[in-house]
């Protein structure tokens, strides 16, 4: 399901990461955002490798609270403010 809302999200131009932010789901979900950041790293911004690489510690704030642990976690990565904005938000409306 998360793949067909991300393609749509794609096609209708939302954000240039929504489809490739999983690129590495294939071959490993627990660090598809490692996998993902290193195949594209040559391709995309430094910003968007670094959202890349961190997206699944900004999801967590979604459910993590509901497994007994820290929603914020994330906070640990606000010494990037500018991308920590733009990465909040990105998973807010595209990966929630």
């Amino acid at each position: 399901m998360h793949c067909l809302q991300t393609a749509t999200l794609t096609r209708r131009r939302v954000r240039d990461l929504s489809l490739l932010h999983h690129i590495g789901d294939t071959l490993s979900s627990r660090n598809h955002p490692d996998i993902a950041a290193a195949m594209l790293k040559p391709f995309v911004s430094q910003g968007n490798v670094w959202m890349m690489q961190h997206h699944a510690i900004f999801r967590g704030y979604y459910f993590l609270r509901n497994m007994g642990l820290d929603p914020n976690t994330r906070d640990r990565l606000l010494e990037q403010p500018e991308l920590f904005e733009r990465i909040t938000e990105f998973c807010g409306k595209y990966d929630a």
